[in-house]
């Protein structure tokens, strides 16, 4: 019963993505999305791409 708490993960099927890394890459993606959503948006509003001052 122990032992397979000891033993590395195997994937079972081949090299098929496993459902968390999959998760992960979807939620990295959104999150990559709504970081450039956000940025564009700052940069609109504010007239340049870093601004410090107004």
């Amino acid at each position: 019963m122990m032992s397979q708490f000891n033993s590395p993960p195997t994937r079972k099927s081949g090299g098929s993505l496993d459902v968390y890394t999959g998760l992960l890459f979807v939620a990295l993606i959104i999150l990559a999305i709504g970081i450039f959503i956000l940025a564009r948006a700052n940069m609109e509003h504010g007239g340049g791409l870093i601004t410090l001052v107004n």
